[in-house]
């Protein structure tokens, strides 16, 4: 038949490719003209359209037999407006009812659409002749032909039947053509259902609260799609998974994902489109009323909500409320009317009618769930008071309608006890999630999807109070029912998933956790939900996750998009927004960025007292982790304000025996340990303990906090075989963790680290350390005041083995880092200052040794810190200064200050103790107290051998102040053998090229220099002074000592110019480092003005007359340079016009050479 000629026919006559026909000739015409019956498919007419065709010239290669669009008796045939993609199982009416249906929707004519459809516009002649022969198209020029059409008409429309689970989503071809439009620029993808399907979609909308289109979502999976031809469904989808390739992953799958992501999602809105157009009507006013209607807005706005648009869902809110409103006010005005007291709309449609009472009922049942619908908007953005208000307007609107006691009330009831839970009310919170529970057992429903969220929802309250056994039991039960509805890819699954993730990570089981995460997420994207606050509290859980592990760069990452998230959803005021804030802060404490670790935890703060939930558990942890932050910042008065507020809330919910408040008291612990009261800390961090292992939770990063805390006090105790266990204990439970390279693991190491350099492992503690910092490194928290900390040991190492430079470097760039971290004032930077100050006591440099030292007193004063073992620590060093600068008395009193404040704190039994005694041990005997220093050196050795520290740096410098003593009673046999052994102490713990090991080596020489082997003196003084300068030490007065006995072992051996060489650079180092008040600089001034004198009698023996010339000469051979020839004539002439003689003029002189003020 000849086509008719028209606008639409000159645009694409027949022949032409993108030439198609009008919905108004497929709607009436087309199934008459092939004599189509009811449910007919495709494959049915396919014989019957060639048939129509056959004697009929093909104008595209002029053979016989011809496409059914140039034959079709349609005047509106023309060039096609659209594509439909469907499937030959399709039946002829759901086509043609899907396509009418489109035009509605679209509010276009049926008259000017016009369709291109394979099976009516591709000459199927021509396709039967190539299958009768055994030829096929390549792959290939099929896509550039079908992409050509694509591109030529612009809009590709995707039919779907049935909705819940269309065979087009599961026929590969159908894929290949949505690929294709969503791969084309300026193409447009869209959808549309029959009729029948429509409506059904509408009806699943009003009665299963969305699981039926969750689990239509869920179900597109393009590796799964199939065709009749297996090799073209091998190309194709070969074609989709090379489209996503990801080379820098190596995943094969991206090109899959992205297609099912990009079909799910424009599923998604186009569900939600089509429903909300249809719902727009029925707020014309000039339309009929009806619980149906008012049903579909319960159902959208539920949508909307899911979907993370809240302001489109209040919207839905209102108008579905006006509804309600409307429908109620009707019936109202219809009361007197007997003929109009059931619904006619619904007989009509052949559906029950219901009665007035009934629409009633039913419109109170919708205005109650909308008023849910609205308490979760507001829950949503933090405003829990306004929430419980709704959920509490819905409970009384359900009851104004006999409803109280429906499954529908259940949802107000228990989000009620959601609410009151994040609000910190836990009794009154389980007392709703148990009546939500009873009344579903009342009524029988206890395996709906409603019911899986009560039990959530319990399961929850559970996790908060630590029963982590019996929430998990409720998450598996729910768990169980989704299962057996088919419902795994409903957006609740996600929330339930999360829970037990996150009762596995409080358990200790990070593993499990994050599996669960996992699945969450998987859920999230095969539904394209990516975008929904629960999506953003899966990245939130995953950061902590990977936090956890030490991988803070991804875990910042997580925490940023899910915070991006909440910023495009308008609840950044929200609770869950607080919890990501709190763990941003974490992230922040764990870099050392505590000014931004501050303003975070405030933020969260704020949404807390602006939701009137300061006294919620998450509050709770704010309060820790600022606890934590002033602990790093050395503001211990805020770290026990916050430690009562956290407390005082865990109290409030009668939860002070759960895992968070253990967590509260071994943060106690641990102010109370650096307080110095060990005992108490003790107690609070077993207790602790305690508590985790009653709750199943000895698994968890706060368990292995108090182990490593109770090895820390072990350590401060001198117990250093306790300490390594539970240093290995908390260790063990990072590794069962696969935490092991976290920074939280590298601080444990750090502190065994600690252990071994007091035990002299020097080797052991360097490789701990080493890995520690390799840990941090990974970590990118280099610059943070626990990676300052590692720096602080591995400097104390490096002074141990006598590179005094090295360690004075690493020491003050640790110092640095905590200046840089504002942690300046913290204890750990104090400490830092005790051994810069030891370092710099070594070199020589007491006068900066002395400002490092008060400036750490001065950081424990800040700290109230006065009584601390820290304060100890300092005073110690104080006090050692002032002896070695002969202030006996300020000294001893300093040292027995430190040695209270260790025994009270009680370490009167560690090595710290021991040290303190040692040097009041040294004080006596620089006041020849040599029985009370003896005294003193036993205790201290004691003490030493009782903490098995017999092979350490201080049982060596002991063993050598015991020679001291047996050297100074003349005791020179046992003397020699102490300082031999404490020699090869030195040599077996690597600390032999040492200050403190020269120190040892100088006695021996002196001992030889006592016995005559005086060239075995020389040479042992000489190898003391080369190890002093190897660890810069030649500016202290260890290094004068050497020089001094060494210049008298040249005197005697005549050697005098050399004698004197080492005699004035002795003098000049004391000179220089103000020591000329110490009883060794009294000692070497009165040895260098008896040698000076001495040269003046020989020139006055020799009858040389005394003149400033002279004396200059005596001087200049002697190497006293620094004196000028007016300094001698002045002191030369005043003494002669007194009318001295020689002898008075050389002492008058010397005297004043040697002045000491």
């Amino acid at each position: 038949m000849a086509s008719v000629d028209g606008s639409a026919n000159a645009d694409a006559p027949p022949g032409h490719p993108f030439r198609g026909l009008s919905i108004a000739f497929l709607a009436d015409g087309f199934t008459s003209d092939l004599s189509i019956s009811p449910g007919e498919t495709v494959y049915d007419i396919e014989p019957r359209i060639r048939e129509r065709s056959q004697g009929t010239i093909c104008p595209r290669d002029n053979q016989l037999g011809a496409a059914y669009v140039d034959v079709a008796p349609d005047p509106r045939a023309g060039r096609a407006t659209i594509m439909l993609s469907y499937t030959w199982g399709y039946k002829i009416h759901d086509i043609t009812s899907a396509l009418v249906q489109y035009c509605n929707n679209s509010r276009l004519p049926i008259e000017d659409v016009r369709t291109w459809i394979c099976c009516l516009c591709v000459n199927q002649h021509r396709v039967k002749a190539a299958q009768a022969a055994g030829s096929t198209i390549s792959f290939e020029d099929f896509r550039e032909t079908f992409g050509e059409r694509v591109q030529g008409i612009g809009r590709i429309v995707a039919m779907l039947s049935p909705w819940r689970e269309a065979f087009y989503l599961k026929r590969v071809w159908c894929l290949f053509e949505a690929w294709t439009a969503t791969n084309t620029p300026g193409c447009e993808l869209e959808f549309v259902l029959p009729d029948h399907e429509a409506k059904d979609y509408r009806q699943s909308l009003r009665s299963s609260d969305l699981d039926e289109v969750w689990k239509a979502l869920g179900g597109i999976s393009v590796k799964d799609a199939q065709a009749s031809i297996q090799e073209d469904r091998e190309r194709i989808l070969e074609l989709v998974r090379k489209s996503g390739s990801d080379k820098k992953s190596g995943s094969s799958d991206k090109g899959y994902k992205q297609l099912n992501h990009e079909l799910t999602k424009r599923l998604q809105m186009w569900f939600v489109q089509t429903a909300a157009n249809h719902f727009q009507a029925y707020l014309d006013p000039a339309n009929a009323v009806h619980p149906g209607k008012s049903s579909l807005a319960v159902a959208l706005a539920g949508f909307f909500i899911g979907l993370g648009r809240f302001e489109d869902a209040e919207k839905l809110c209102i108008d579905g409320t006006g509804l309600c409103e409307r429908g109620i006010q009707e019936l109202d005005w219809r009361c007197d009317d007997d003929d109009a007291k059931s619904d006619t709309s619904a007989a009509t449609n052949n559906v029950v009618p219901l009665t007035a009472e009934e629409q009633r009922s039913q419109y109170l049942v919708h205005r109650a769930q909308i008023e849910i619908h609205r308490g979760r908007i507001s829950h949503e953005r933090g405003l829990l008071n306004e929430a419980l208000e709704w959920f509490q307007r819905s409970l009384d609107t359900f009851a104004a309608g006999g409803n109280a006691r429906c499954e529908e009330a259940v949802g107000a009831i228990r989000r009620m006890g959601v609410v009151l839970r994040e609000q910190g009310h836990f009794n009154a919170a389980m007392a709703k999630l148990d009546e939500a529970w009873d009344v579903l057992v009342q009524i029988g429903n206890t395996k709906t999807s409603r019911a899986a969220r009560v039990l959530r929802s319990r399961g929850i309250l559970l996790s908060f109070k630590g029963e982590f056994n019996e929430a998990l039991n409720h998450f598996d039960a729910a768990m169980k029912i989704y299962e057996e509805m088919d419902l795994m890819s409903n957006p609740e699954v996600v929330l339930l998933h999360i829970q037990t993730g996150v009762a596995h990570y409080q358990r200790g089981q990070g593993d499990k956790a994050l599996e669960h995460y996992h699945r969450a997420w998987n859920i999230c994207d095969l539904t394209s939900t990516k975008d929904s606050p629960e999506a953003a509290n899966i990245l939130q859980k995953m950061g902590s996750a990977y936090r956890s592990k030490g991988q803070l760069d991804r875990a910042l990452e997580k925490y940023e998009a899910a915070w991006a998230i909440h910023q495009a959803a308008g609840t950044t005021t929200g609770l869950d927004a607080a919890i990501l804030l709190r763990h941003f802060g974490l992230v922040c404490i764990e870099q050392g960025d505590y000014s931004m670790a501050t303003l975070r935890l405030q933020m969260a703060w704020t949404i807390y007292e602006t939701s009137g939930t300061t006294m919620s558990l998450p509050a709770a942890d704010v309060c820790m982790y600022r606890s934590d932050v002033a602990f790093k910042m050395g503001n211990y008065e805020d770290v026990h304000k916050e430690l009562d507020m956290a407390m005082q809330i865990y109290k409030h919910h009668d939860l002070s025996e759960g895992p968070d408040a253990a967590g509260v008291l071994l943060r106690l612990g641990r102010a109370t340990t650096l307080a110095g009261d060990f005992e108490v800390g003790r107690q609070r961090l077993e207790r602790a303990l305690q508590i985790f292992e009653a709750t199943d939770s000895m698994l968890t990063f706060d368990a292995a906090r108090a182990m490593q805390l109770l090895g820390i006090v072990a350590r401060h105790r001198g117990l250093m075989s306790e300490a390594m266990e539970w240093f290995e204990k908390g260790l063990g439970v990072y590794k069962a963790r696969k935490a092991e390279n976290s920074p939280a693991a590298a601080e444990i190491l750090r502190n065994m680290g600690s252990c071994y350099r007091r035990t002299g492992q020097l080797d052991k503690a360097l490789h701990v350390l080493e890995v520690a910092w390799q840990i941090y490194q990974k970590s990118g928290v280099v610059n943070s005041p626990e990676a300052a900390s590692i720096m602080r040991h591995r400097g104390v190492v490096e002074m141990q083995q006598g590179k005094l430079s090295d360690a004075k470097a690493t020491l003050q760039k640790a110092y640095s880092i905590y200046e840089a971290c504002g942690t300046e004032n913290g204890n750990e930077a104090a400490s830092n200052l005790q051994y810069l100050g030891d370092v710099l006591f070594l070199s020589g440099e007491l006068e900066e040794a002395k400002k490092a030292l008060e400036l750490s007193w001065a950081n424990c004063k800040f700290s109230k810190l006065e009584r601390s073992p820290d304060a100890a620590e300092v005073l110690w060093r104080l006090g050692r200064l002032q002896v070695i600068l002969g202030q006996y008395g300020l000294g001893m009193e300093q040292l027995q200050q430190a040695r209270a404040l260790f025994e009270t704190a009680g370490m009167g039994a560690t090595s710290e103790n021991a040290a303190v005694i040692r040097w009041i041990g040294i004080a006596h005997y620089q006041m020849q107290a040599f029985d009370a220093a003896m005294a003193c050196y036993d205790e201290s050795a004691r003490k030493l051998e009782a903490l098995g520290m017999t092979y350490s740096m201080l049982s060596a410098e002991l063993i050598a102040n015991i020679g001291s003593v047996y050297t100074s009673t003349n005791r020179l046999g046992e003397a020699k053998e102490m300082f031999e052994k404490a020699v090869e102490i030195h040599h077996k713990i690597g600390t032999h090229n040492s200050f403190q090991a020269a120190a040892a080596q100088r006695h021996l020489g002196e001992i030889q220099i006592v016995e005559g082997s005086l060239e075995s003196g020389v040479a042992t003084f000489q190898d003391t002074w080369e190890r002093l300068e190897k660890c810069g030490s030649t500016a202290t007065v260890e290094a004068c000592k050497v020089l001094y006995n060494w210049s008298r072992a040249l005197r005697t051996l005549d050697m005098i110019d050399a004698a004197w060489e080492k005699f004035h650079l002795a003098w000049k180092t004391l000179m220089a480092g103000r020591m000329m008040t110490s009883s060794f600089a009294v000692e070497l001034r009165s040895t260098m003005i008896n040698e000076i004198g001495s040269r003046f009698r020989v020139l006055e023996e020799d009858g040389v007359e005394v003149t400033c010339q002279t004396v200059a000469m005596v001087l200049a051979k002697l190497g006293l340079h620094e004196f000028t020839a007016q300094h001698v004539e002045e002191v030369v002439l005043l003494t002669q016009s007194h009318g001295k003689d020689a002898v008075s003029t050389y002492q008058a002189f010397l005297d004043w050479v040697f002045a000491t003020d």
